[in-house]
């Protein structure tokens, strides 16, 4: 799958698949259809996830929790590395400090 069209919770190594993600994926094709134009533009997984968190704003409290879950599953250092590599990404670098 694209990653234009992918979750957050995909993005961040959940296995966990469900209806879920299929109505996030159709929200972002639906949007694409009308404007032409992809909702979130990330060229890899830590710049698409970044766009997400700037379309929609900070997680709240419960739904950091699952992220940081999600990150160490993931492995903090592949983020980091990422991270690097994605210009104004210092707001995705705050997940690593809490």
């Amino acid at each position: 799958m694209a990653t234009y069209y992918r979750a957050p919770e995909l993005i961040l190594g959940s296995k966990c698949y469900n209806s879920k993600i299929d109505i996030w994926a159709f929200g972002c094709i639906f949007y694409e259809m009308l404007t032409l134009q992809p909702l979130f533009n990330g060229k890899n997984d830590a710049l698409q996830l970044l766009e997400q968190i700037k379309t929609l704003g900070d997680p709240d409290e419960a739904t950091f929790q699952e992220i940081s879950t999600l990150l160490q599953k993931a492995g903090l250092e592949k983020w980091r590395e990422l991270c690097k590599s994605a210009p104004g990404c210092f707001h995705f670098e705050e997940f690593f400090e809490k």
